[in-house]
């Protein structure tokens, strides 16, 4: 099995609000809708 490693953040405004992006797959017949937090893969960085 692969091991992906991410980081995702939580980001609440002063108003508790919360920041999401909203991913929509036209292609799919149900037109699936996905509501996730802003993050994605990491990556070894040499310096």
């Amino acid at each position: 099995m692969f091991i992906r490693k991410s980081a995702r953040g939580v980001l609440i405004n002063s108003q508790n609000r919360i920041l999401l992006f909203k991913f929509v797959f036209p292609e799919i017949q149900s037109k699936k809708v996905l509501w996730v937090t802003p993050g994605g893969g990491v990556k070894k960085r040499i310096i």
